[in-house]
């Protein structure tokens, strides 16, 4: 399976106002009932700037598990890195970065 993430997110201007970002989260090697955090994070001065939450049950250990989280509104104040936080039951599940760039600054890139 070939999966592709994005790493960095072209806008104009910044600021930048996302009204709305889905995030794909897929889990895999749990079971139980667990209390999902998901918050981005400014990395420059490690603001919270989006944060999403639920609960899920999950009753097989061997298949994997998707959930999408819903943040609104998020602003991109500046061009900086961000990361998204998973986190459950208080402890850090995964983390993804993500690089805000303005229009003809850089390029969209995405890794494999």
């Amino acid at each position: 399976m070939n999966r592709r993430h994005l790493r960095e997110h072209q806008c104009t201007p910044v600021p930048f106002l996302a009204r709305e970002l889905a995030v794909y989260v897929q889990v895999t090697d749990a079971e139980g009932t667990y209390d999902l955090v998901l918050e981005l994070v400014r990395l420059d001065d490690m603001m919270v700037v989006g944060r999403a939450s639920g609960q899920a049950s999950i009753t097989d250990r061997l298949m994997p598990s998707e959930f999408i989280f819903q943040l609104h509104p998020l602003e991109f104040k500046r061009p900086v890195k961000y990361e998204f936080r998973l986190s459950t039951n208080g402890r850090h599940l995964a983390g993804k970065s993500l690089t805000v760039v303005e229009l003809g600054q850089g390029n969209a890139k995405r890794e494999e």
